[in-house]
């Protein structure tokens, strides 16, 4: 028995296991890095930057239920110097924030006016990585947690045989 993703297009048992480990693979090799990071944020020295902009910002999402498809995000770009050299980041923290409703958005943005000090956690060994919020947070092992569910998935979809 084939398992249909595609109108007129059934896909087998183990190519759909196999995509599921992709994606899991996938998701991981990009969520452990921000933990990383996140974790190693939290020591790293700090200097004064200043807003240089501060905005909600739109992005599409990828869901594909009855979902708008638009959430929110905190843009703020800001900028810092070290050793006389200028840096431009718009990092806010290493997970990214999206919320379905611009007003929780609204809260983050508030708090960064433009042209206002700021301070910025930045990366000593590469001083171009930076961050306004170190630290790790909930978001950072969600993705993690994605994942293994999506390893889990291919696992178990390979190891079952499809009459």
């Amino acid at each position: 028995m084939a398992i249909p993703l595609i109108k007129g297009k059934p896909i087998s048992g183990k190519p759909l296991g196999i995509i599921f480990i992709c994606i899991g693979v996938g998701i991981l090799i990009i969520g452990f890095p921000n933990i990383k990071f996140s974790k190693e944020s939290s020591h790293w020295p700090t200097t004064t930057g200043v807003v240089v902009l501060s905005e909600i910002k739109e992005y599409q999402s990828n869901r594909t239920d009855n979902f708008s498809g638009i959430v929110y995000g905190p843009h703020i770009l800001y900028e810092y110097y070290l050793d006389d050299i200028k840096y431009l980041s718009d990092r806010y923290t290493f997970s990214p924030i999206r919320y379905g409703n611009p007003g929780n958005v609204k809260k983050i943005v508030d708090l960064f006016n433009t042209g206002e000090k700021i301070t910025v956690y930045y990366n000593p060994k590469n001083p171009k990585i930076s961050v306004l919020k170190s630290g790790t947070n909930i978001s950072s092992y969600i993705i993690i947690f994605f994942g293994l569910v999506g390893i889990s998935i291919g696992v178990t979809v390979l190891l079952i045989k499809i009459k």
